[in-house]
C-alpha cells in the first residue's frame, strides 16, 4: 500500500467519520462550504420542506426528479444529495418531512464505484482507494439512523422505481403533509430520466465497469463487514411497510 492510499483513507474516511459523529456540527461545515451557492439549498435547515437522502446509487436523483416533476421544480425547499446519514439525522430532529431511500448492498455499492470511475477516470478512482472503505460508509449510514427509524419514512430502491407514488403517499400520511405524487406511468418515468443528467440514465460505459466492481463485490461478500451491511439492509427493509 502506498503514501495516497494512507492519505485518502485519512481524508475519506477518517476526517468524514468523525466530523459526522456531530451531525449538527457536519451540517454546519457544509453550510460554510456552500455559502453563497446554489448547491446550499440542498443542505438541510429549519425551512427544509422535506429530506429525501440516501447512499449514492439508491435512486436519489430519480426520487428529487420525479418529486419537482409532480410538484413543481421550486415549489418546495427540498435537502438532499449530501449522501450521509447526517442530513436525514438532522432533519428528522428538526420534524421536518424526511424520506430514507435504501438499496440493497452489493449492487448499490458496485453502483457506486462504477460512478466514481466514470467521474474521475478508472485509472484515478482505483489509485489509493478500497472497495470496502464504500463498504464501511454504508454500515455507517444506516447504522447511525436506527435511532431515528420512527422518525422517517423508509424508501426501498425498488419500490421507488416501481411505484413511487406510494412511497410519497406514505409521507404524507406519516407527516400530514400534501405533497402530490408522482404517477408511475412509462411516458412521465421517461420524462424524469429525460431531464436529468447522465448519471440517472443508463450507462454502458457505466455498467461495464460496474461489472469489474461486481467482482471484487464477490470477493467480499463472505467478510463480516458485507454482512452487517446486508443485515442492516434487512431491517430497514421492514420499516418500509
Amino acid at each position: 500500500m502506498n503514501l495516497s492510499y494512507y492519505k485518502n483513507y485519512l481524508l475519506q474516511v477518517v476526517v468524514k467519520s468523525s466530523l459526522q459523529l456531530s451531525p449538527s456540527l457536519y451540517i454546519g461545515v457544509q453550510k460554510l462550504r456552500y455559502k453563497g451557492k446554489r448547491y446550499s439549498r440542498k443542505i438541510v435547515s429549519r425551512d427544509s420542506d422535506i429530506v429525501i437522502e440516501g447512499y449514492p446509487r439508491s435512486a436519489n436523483s430519480f426520487s428529487v426528479k420525479a418529486f419537482k416533476f409532480s410538484n413543481g421544480e421550486d415549489t418546495y425547499k427540498i435537502a438532499t444529495h449530501l449522501h450521509t446519514y447526517t442530513q436525514a439525522a438532522v432533519g428528522a430532529n428538526y420534524n421536518i418531512p424526511t424520506l430514507v431511500l435504501i438499496r440493497e448492498p452489493f449492487h448499490c455499492i458496485a453502483s457506486y464505484a462504477a460512478l466514481r470511475a466514470q467521474t474521475l477516470g478508472l485509472e484515478a478512482a482505483q489509485k489509493g482507494f478500497d472497495l470496502k472503505w464504500l463498504v464501511k460508509e454504508y454500515i455507517t449510514f444506516y447504522k447511525s439512523l436506527l435511532p431515528y427509524k420512527d422518525k422517517v419514512v423508509v424508501g426501498l430502491f425498488t419500490d421507488v422505481l416501481e411505484d413511487y407514488g406510494k412511497v410519497i403517499t406514505r409521507v404524507n400520511e406519516k407527516f400530514n403533509t400534501t405533497f402530490i405524487p408522482f404517477e408511475h406511468t412509462k411516458e412521465d418515468v421517461a420524462k424524469v430520466f429525460g431531464s436529468a443528467k447522465s448519471h440517472l440514465s443508463p450507462s454502458d460505459e457505466r455498467e461495464n465497469t460496474k461489472k469489474l466492481y461486481l467482482r471484487q463485490m464477490e470477493e467480499l461478500r463472505s467478510s463480516a463487514q458485507f454482512k452487517e451491511a446486508e443485515e442492516l439492509f434487512l431491517i430497514w427493509s421492514t420499516f418500509s411497510n
